[in-house]
Parts: structure tokens; sequence; C-alpha cells
């Protein structure tokens, strides 16, 4: 870990792709984070009202935009209108 970080890993990463990165650079953070211990990582999709989800123990999932973002491993009875991280 280089110094001045701290020694911690953040349960939870959302990651937001900048207009000008590659989808391969995103997903290259996206296992970054996943390796590193971050159980959950979000990465929204403007261009598609969608996010996709990524879980160190299972596979990408892609919710319909009408759907709610939940965490129940990370924050139970949390639930997120998708379409609210779009207004």
């Amino acid at each position: 870990m280089p110094a001045g970080l701290l020694d911690l890993v953040p349960e939870l990463c959302i990651e937001l792709k900048s207009p000008s990165e590659t989808w391969t650079a995103t997903f290259s953070k996206v296992v970054e984070y996943l390796n590193a211990g971050v159980l959950m990582v979000v990465v929204p999709d403007p261009e598609t009202s969608s996010a996709s989800v990524y879980c160190a123990d299972a596979r990408q999932e892609i919710p319909e935009a009408s759907a709610n973002l939940e965490m129940p491993d990370l924050f139970p009875g949390l639930s997120i209108p998708l379409a609210k991280l779009f207004d």
C-alpha cells in the first residue's frame, strides 16, 4: 500500500466512467477493486440509464432501468430506484 493511504478496504465502490475513458479501463478498475477486497462495485451508465453491479463472489448483474438497486448484504432494507441515479 502506498504511503499516506489508509490501510482499509471499502465494502462498496461506485465507479463513474468519464466520457473519455474506455469501458476496458473502467472494467480494469472494477477488477482492481474486487481483487483488493471490495465486496461490491457499482458502475452507473448514463447512456443506457442502467448500472452494472459486480460482487466478488457472483456474476455481473445489470438491473433494468425500472428496477431498484438493492444491496441486502451490505445495507439491509436499502432500496434505491435506479432511475434516481440519472435524474
